[in-house]
């Protein structure tokens, strides 16, 4: 069993809570940035949503200390700090993870569209390959392995383009092939594609719907753990 009351685990916990709320933070800075429209205003963006959401980490913990020591006005004033931060890094964690969103499946768009093609033209020259070999030239050539044997100048020259042709398509597949293995995407968002069938709703329903819930994740964890946190340590302090 875990001691949620051990220095261990509250070590493990600090640890996580303050590296997700740095990732916030971080979510917070760069889609701030996004607001100006020259490098000033990007940086005083930037900065501001990054220190609104630093306040928003620990501003409830610090509403709560207050509270605990009957200091009411300080404390109402540390929660409205904190909700008003809330509510600007909630907008700005749901603009960044809409953002981040499109921009991760507009590249994977076009590497599956790369994709896609590529199989497509691979199917092609596979098929123009085949029907190669059902030429007389493709017989005669052997195979397209020599063209020069028993044949006049004419003839010569019209397996020559013949073979050159087969051996151009199947270099073509030769490098076409690796480019294929090393897909990793035949899907721009597989993810939305599954849970769209899943759930019976649009694409662009269900992308919405993971935007918000990856923003709304980001939200309670950053603005809430400072807080849970405090209170554990408080607690196991007032043990004897």
């Amino acid at each position: 069993m875990i001691d949620a009351n051990s220095k261990t685990a509250r070590a493990i916990t600090a640890t996580a809570v303050l590296a997700a709320a740095a990732m916030h933070c971080t979510m917070n800075y760069q889609f701030s940035s996004s607001l100006g429209a020259n490098d000033v205003e990007k940086q005083v963006f930037a900065i501001f949503g990054a220190s609104l959401d630093i306040c928003k980490v620990f501003a409830l913990a610090f509403a709560a200390h207050a509270w605990d020591r009957g200091r009411k006005v300080k404390a109402l004033a540390c929660f409205l700090v904190w909700a008003t931060t809330v509510a600007y890094s909630g907008t700005a964690a749901l603009g960044f993870a809409a953002l981040a969103r499109d921009t991760v499946v507009a590249s994977r768009s076009t590497e599956a569209d790369d994709y896609q093609i590529n199989v497509t033209e691979v199917k092609r020259l596979q098929s123009q390959m085949e029907q190669s070999k059902l030429s007389p030239l493709f017989v005669a050539s052997y195979g397209c392995t020599d063209y020069n044997k028993a044949a006049t100048k004419g003839e010569e020259r019209r397996k020559a383009e013949f073979c050159h042709q087969y051996w151009r398509a199947s270099a073509h597949i030769g490098d076409l092939k690796p480019q294929l293995k090393s897909a990793t995407l035949t899907q721009a968002d597989p993810q939305t594609m599954v849970l769209a069938k899943i759930t019976g709703f649009p694409r662009e329903t269900v992308a919405m719907g993971l935007a918000v819930f990856l923003a709304i994740v980001a939200e309670i964890v950053s603005a809430l753990g400072g807080w849970a946190f405090s209170r554990t340590i408080r607690q196991r302090s007032c043990q004897p």
